[in-house]
């Protein structure tokens, strides 16, 4: 990797996009180490972001069920995200780079992409392992440390009878779910059949 990369990582997955409207988000702090210049946005799919926050327990689950029956400031952060990804707001002035989850864990082309974008050499090295940091996988911790045999594209599939779950995507707004198939290509018939028929 390049020696100008940067050194510094900081996840904006729960910060509130509109105060990217108040305040110069690049200029957070005024000490040089930790100055920003670009924001890597990576975006899970709905339905498995959903369920990896449920399994993972504590805040993630606090902020994502409602106990006033509507979308919660976690589904909404969620929407910005993947709208300043497919351009359809400017809050990062275009300092952002979008990385879909889906193809980057499905594709060894498009992580040849992502490094070709970014100026990095491409290298597979760790790809495999499950990091222990932060715990390893909301659902099964570190006990599988082969990525690839985690099925994470499918984990929604072992809520599909969570009340939690179900509750989540009971006030899913047809505004996600559109969002949802526009950037990952999902579809959502079952649910667009319930939203239908609320």
């Amino acid at each position: 990797t390049s020696d100008d990369f940067v050194t510094n990582l900081y996840t904006i997955e729960d910060f509130n996009m509109e105060y990217c409207k108040k305040y110069n988000f690049f200029n957070f702090t005024s000490l040089p180490q930790y100055k920003i210049d670009l924001v890597i946005i990576i975006n899970r799919d709905f339905r498995n972001w959903v369920s990896s926050r449920i399994v993972g327990g504590g805040e993630g689950l606090n902020n994502l069920i409602s106990t006033n029956n509507g979308e919660t400031p976690a589904v909404k952060k969620w929407a910005m995200l993947v709208k300043e990804s497919l351009g359809e707001t400017n809050l990062l002035n275009g300092n952002s780079y979008s990385i879909n989850f889906n193809d980057w864990y499905s594709s060894d082309e498009y992580r040849k992409q992502i490094c070709l974008d970014l100026g990095l050499e491409f290298s597979d090295k760790g790809f495999r392992e499950v990091s222990h940091a932060g715990g390893g996988s909301s659902f099964s911790g570190v006990e599988i440390l082969d990525s690839q045999k985690l099925d994470v594209l499918n984990r929604y599939k072992k809520l599909e009878n969570d009340e939690r779950y179900n509750k989540v995507l009971y006030w899913t707004s047809k505004e996600i779910m559109e969002l949802d198939k526009k950037y990952f290509k999902k579809e959502w018939k079952k649910e667009k059949e319930a939203e239908a028929n609320r």
